[in-house]
């Protein structure tokens, strides 16, 4: 029974490390972010990637203890805009991003009370997706594979 025990331990460690690999497209399907998360880092990477390229990706900080952060906000790259993306709060170890093409924030924009908001991110062009609750606002703002 002890043996038993410690297996099933041992067995839900070894799951609850696996990597997770989300797509996140625009509506049209012509753009895409590769969302990678190990144990304690996530990757936000450019592109529809199997692996980390050497750039085109943000290497972010979590804790899996406390699921925070876990909202992506963006507006895709349009005729004269860059693809902007936003995690409030992320603690970013690396940022490899091409800035001449690509936003990445870690400070939500602030409302007329310096609260926090995603005002701006459920509009045309514009998503923002929960991590844990898996779900898109706008609806037809993002598709997520």
């Amino acid at each position: 029974m002890k043996n038993t025990f410690f297996l099933a331990i041992f067995i839900f460690t070894i799951i609850s490390c696996k990597k997770s690999t989300y797509y996140v497209y625009s509506p049209d399907k012509k753009q895409c972010i590769t969302i990678k998360d190990f144990y304690n880092e996530r990757y936000i990477v450019i592109g529809k990637v199997n692996n980390i390229p050497d750039t085109n990706y943000v290497k972010l900080k979590t804790d899996p203890e406390i699921k925070m952060n876990d909202e992506l906000a963006g507006c895709w790259s349009q005729t004269n805009s860059k693809l902007k993306l936003i995690i409030n709060d992320a603690l970013i170890l690396e940022n490899k991003m091409d800035t001449s093409k690509y936003i990445f924030l870690n400070k939500l924009p602030l409302n007329k009370n310096n609260i926090p908001t995603l005002n701006g991110f459920s509009e045309n062009g514009c998503f923002h997706f929960g991590f844990t609750s898996f779900s898109v606002v706008p609806k037809n703002g993002a598709i997520i594979e």
